[in-house]
C-alpha cells in the first residue's frame, strides 16, 4: 500500500494506527485455528487488560490469538497495530531480535522466529532491561533506530503491507454510497486520488466478504452433526451468501461508477476546465465546473452514456475572466 493512500484513508477515518505507546500486547495459544468474534474475544480475554475501560483489536495467526488492548477510542473501520506493521516488514527483511526506536517515547518490539513476542513503550529503556529481554526470549539481535530512521522505516513498512495484513483487522460493513458522499462533499481531492481510494475500499470489502463466506462454510462442515449449531451455521451461510451476491452486484455497479467519474475527469482536463465539486448521492449526479466550453463539456458528458436526464441546472458568467461556472445535474444509470 502506498504511504499516500495510507495517510488518505486515515484522513477519512477509514483506517487508523494503534501506536505502541497507546496499547498493551498479549497473545494466547489456541487449541485449533478458528475464527473468533470480537464478543468471544472480549468474553475470554478481557480479564488480561491493564485498563479498566478499554477496547480490543486482534488477529489470529500461527495458532495464536494476538490481542492489543487500548483505552484510546477509534472511529476508523480498520485499526492496525503499529507493531504489526513493523513486524511484517522486518520479518520480510529477515531482521530478528530486539528493535528499539529512539523516539519520544521510545518504542520497543521483540521479534523471534518471525513472530511478535513483546512490545512496550517507555521514556527510557535501561541496559539491564535489554539484557533481561535477550535472556527471556533467547535472542541476540539488537537494533536501534533514531527518529528519522523510524519515520523512514514506517514508510517502507506501510508500502510493503499486503491486502491480507489489512483484512486481518477488518471487522465492519459500511454503506458505500454514503462513503462516496462524505468524501466528495467534505474533502477536496483530485479525482484521480478519489478513484484510487474508492477502488481500494471496494476491493477490501469484496475480499473480506468472500473470505468470511469461506470461513462460515468451513465451520458449517465441521459442526454439521450437531443439530442446533448446524441450523445456526446454515442461517449464517444463507445470510453471508445473500450479502455476497448483493456485494457482487454493487461491485459491478461501482466499477461502472468509477469509470464514469474517471471519464468525466478526462473531459474536464481536455477542456482545460476547473473542477469545483462533484456530488453523488443515491442516484443523483451533480458536477460544477468553471469552463469557457460549456456546450462541448455538456455534450461529451451526455455522450458517455453513464447518466440520464442530464441538464444544465445553472450557468453563471465570470466577472473578470471568460467562461462561466456551470452546474450539470442528472441521474446515474445503474
Amino acid at each position: 500500500m502506498k504511504i499516500e493512500l495510507f495517510n488518505l484513508l486515515r484522513k477519512f477515518d477509514f483506517l487508523d494506527l494503534l501506536k505502541v505507546e497507546e496499547s498493551y500486547y498479549n497473545s494466547f495459544d489456541l487449541k485449533k485455528t478458528k475464527k473468533l468474534s470480537k464478543e468471544v474475544v472480549l468474553l475470554n480475554y478481557a480479564e488480561h487488560s491493564p485498563y479498566s475501560n478499554f477496547d480490543i483489536f486482534y488477529n489470529i495467526e500461527n495458532e495464536k490469538v494476538n490481542l492489543w488492548y487500548t483505552d484510546k477510542e477509534f472511529d476508523a473501520t480498520i485499526v492496525l497495530p503499529e507493531s504489526v506493521v513493523f513486524t511484517k516488514y522486518f520479518v520480510k527483511n529477515k531482521v530478528d531480535g530486539i528493535i528499539v526506536f529512539d523516539t519520544h517515547p521510545k518504542k520497543l518490539i521483540v521479534i523471534k522466529d518471525g513472530v511478535l513476542q513483546r512490545q512496550f513503550s517507555k521514556n527510557e529503556i535501561a541496559p539491564y532491561e535489554i539484557s533481561l529481554l535477550k535472556k527471556e526470549f533467547a535472542v541476540d539481535g539488537y537494533h536501534v533506530y533514531n527518529t528519522q530512521e523510524y519515520q523512514e522505516y514506517f514508510k517502507y513498512a506501510v508500502e510493503s503491507l499486503s491486502l491480507k495484513n489489512i483484512l486481518d483487522f477488518f471487522s465492519f460493513e459500511f454503506n458505500y454510497k454514503n462513503l462516496i458522499d462524505v468524501i466528495v462533499k467534505k474533502i477536496s481531492i483530485p479525482l484521480s486520488v478519489f478513484v484510487s481510494v474508492l477502488l481500494f475500499i471496494e476491493f477490501l470489502n469484496y475480499f473480506y466478504v468472500q473470505d468470511r463466506l469461506k470461513g462460515v462454510e468451513k465451520e458449517y462442515s465441521a459442526v454439521k452433526e450437531k443439530t442446533q449449531m448446524t441450523r445456526d451455521s446454515v442461517n449464517e451461510i444463507q445470510d453471508m451468501t445473500g450479502k455476497y451476491i448483493k456485494l457482487e452486484k454493487e461491485f459491478d455497479n461501482n466499477k461502472k461508477l468509477i469509470k464514469a467519474v474517471d471519464s468525466v475527469s478526462g473531459i474536464i482536463k481536455d477542456a482545460n476546465a476547473s473542477f469545483l465539486f462533484l456530488r453523488i448521492s443515491e442516484n443523483e449526479f451533480r458536477i460544477k465546473v468553471d469552463t469557457n466550453q460549456t456546450s462541448q463539456v455538456f455534450t461529451k458528458i451526455v455522450n458517455l452514456g453513464y447518466f440520464e436526464d442530464l441538464k444544465i441546472q445553472s450557468a453563471v458568467k465570470n466577472r473578470r475572466d471568460p467562461g462561466e461556472k456551470v452546474i450539470v445535474k442528472g441521474e446515474v444509470k445503474w
